[in-house]
């Protein structure tokens, strides 16, 4: 805070939160021209690589997110009063989502011996109920939808209204989905892919993250773009655990446009490799585009594999995981207090350009300290 008094946390964030999204991308575009035209950087080098971030949601498991549906089908029913809409009046609800808690209390708590024995039989109660659950607020939902074809109140109640339905539409889908999905995986013992699983019902849009043999979260994988000189040029923050091997093109394509220059070389990891994304990049001007392991080998020309220009370049590829472990545990990127991928992707931007405000203060204060010495001297 150079020594200044500054406002509280509070105002501070209070402040910061009324900043818009438009405004945020504005002044990272404003960092990256301070930094070529005072020649901190020429944006020449691109490094890129992806992290996990840990989303700010509870490790999901399906009696848990089973309760967690029902209780907040049955408290959103209990509020449509204020739109001009009918009230769940189903009383028998409450009492089986009374007894679907016990039961997610049973399995959260159980350990010991046979305790898979146990959890299997305690899941098969808990599914019985989610069943009644679900005969007992389907009728309710329907109700609700014909009310709001005949409601008539102000477009802009309407509006509001809608959504709510909307919302008790998507929650009795997705307790569907995780019903089934539970009675695959624990009753079944089947597999069931990630996609048709619920992560999460506080934060929709986070996925499960499973990266380099770390410890899994649920959250999101954003892409950063590193220049030459340490600057983040780009970010993406896609929606799930998207994969990398789609991601470099659009980096290249946002770092050209936020900085007005054509990296001359890009320098990217194994989980990159795309012989129609390298060869894109090489055809909108990149002269050298590195992805380095078996699978990058195996799509680039040897003679260029084995030039020096591309060993350099592979060299520098390790700048980018300099980078992340900075960010990360410098400046709080390895995970958000924000749930949805706007929100989300707004508060790493915010990351992104505090970190980029310090290196930028970091490039001046060792220049000013070598016009001292040379003047000294």
């Amino acid at each position: 805070n150079q020594d200044l008094a500054l406002p509280g946390r509070s105002t501070l964030t209070e402040l910061v939160n009324t900043v818009s999204s438009g405004t945020r991308e504005k002044i990272l575009d404003a960092q990256l021209c301070a930094v070529l035209s005072e020649g901190w950087d020429d944006g020449k080098m691109m490094t890129q690589d992806s992290t996990a971030v840990e989303g700010n949601v509870l490790w999901p498991t399906d009696s848990r997110l089973m309760v967690d549906l029902v209780a907040r089908l049955w408290r959103r029913g209990g509020r449509l009063n204020i739109f001009g809409l009918p009230n769940f009046g189903e009383p028998r609800t409450a009492k089986v989502l009374g007894a679907m808690s016990l039961f997610d209390r049973e399995i959260s708590l159980g350990s010991g011996p046979g305790i898979k024995r146990i959890r299997r039989f305690l899941y098969r109660k808990l599914l019985k109920k989610a069943h009644r659950a679900i005969d007992l607020l389907a009728p309710q939902v329907e109700r609700t939808q014909q009310a709001l074809r005949e409601l008539d109140v102000l477009p802009s109640v309407h509006v509001r209204a809608a959504r709510l339905v909307k919302w008790l539409e998507t929650d009795l889908e997705n307790l569907r989905r995780v019903v089934l999905a539970c009675e695959a995986r624990v009753l079944r013992d089947e597999k069931v892919p990630i996609e048709e699983k619920v992560l999460s019902v506080s934060d929709p849009d986070a996925g499960f993250i499973a990266k380099g043999g770390r410890e899994p979260v649920v959250g999101y994988k954003p892409q950063l773009a590193r220049s030459g000189n340490g600057f983040i040029t780009g970010l993406i923050v896609p929606q799930g655990n998207a994969s990398d091997s789609c991601q470099l093109v659009p980096m290249f394509d946002q770092v050209v446009r936020r900085t007005g220059v054509i990296p001359e070389t890009v320098s990217v990891d194994d989980g990159y490799s795309s012989r129609a994304g390298r060869d894109t990049v090489m055809t909108r001007g990149a002269k050298v585009v590195s992805i380095s392991g078996s699978k990058g080998k195996k799509i680039t020309p040897e003679a260029d594999w084995d030039s020096e220009t591309y060993a350099v370049a592979r060299d520098d590829r390790s700048a980018v995981e300099s980078l992340m472990y900075t960010i990360k545990y410098g400046f709080d990127f390895g995970r958000v207090a924000r749930r949805g991928l706007q929100n989300v992707r707004a508060e790493l931007l915010e990351k992104v350009l505090a970190y980029n405000f310090c290196r930028l203060a970091t490039c001046r204060a060792a220049k000013d300290r070598e016009d001292s010495l040379a003047r000294a001297a």
